[in-house]
């Protein structure tokens, strides 16, 4: 782009929420009652795909070439997330705290697993695990200034997501 290629404007999302697709294992509705959830005290940044999408339009329409906007949400730490997920969805998390050590080894062993008897998915990636020992907190403080950029709070996103999962 720098060298009179096209005209380029960069938008990085956090970690973007969205409704599950229909058929999905993952859906909130199907969490038990009395799910065994980690207790991380890490912060994670969540963007509702709606915002997203609308900073994206922002960025394309907005945005000054050669600029990168990031596009986020509310920052949360992840116990307090998994505390509202549950809690939106009618269920009773027990949070317990898993020592770093034993959760890399746990994830680990995990992806070893699913290598040895070729199943399709795996749970607990070993970068997942390492990613727990940082804080991805971000800004969008320069996509607001020059895009409009906004997004819904945390909350409203869960309460949504809860509804599409039922």
């Amino acid at each position: 782009a720098g060298e009179g290629g096209p005209e380029l404007v960069i938008v990085n999302p956090s970690i973007i929420a969205a409704e599950e697709p229909p058929g999905s294992q993952q859906s909130l509705a199907s969490l038990p009652d009395q799910s065994f959830l980690p207790n991380a005290d890490n912060i994670i940044n969540i963007v509702d795909v709606r915002d997203c999408t609308a900073g994206i339009i922002a960025a394309i329409t907005k945005g000054r070439p050669g600029q990168r906007y990031i596009l986020a949400g509310d920052n949360i730490r992840v116990r307090d997330l998994f505390i509202a997920l549950s809690k939106a969805a009618g269920k009773s998390p027990r949070l317990i705290r898993i020592p770093r050590p034993v959760l890399r080894t746990a994830a680990r062993l995990s992806a070893w697993w699913i290598r040895r008897t070729n199943r399709p998915k795996l749970a607990l990636y070993p970068d997942l695990a390492l990613m727990a020992d940082y804080h991805w907190a971000y800004s969008s403080a320069k996509a607001q200034t020059e895009l409009g950029y906004g997004w819904r709070p945390i909350s409203e996103t869960i309460s949504d997501l809860v509804v599409a999962a039922k």
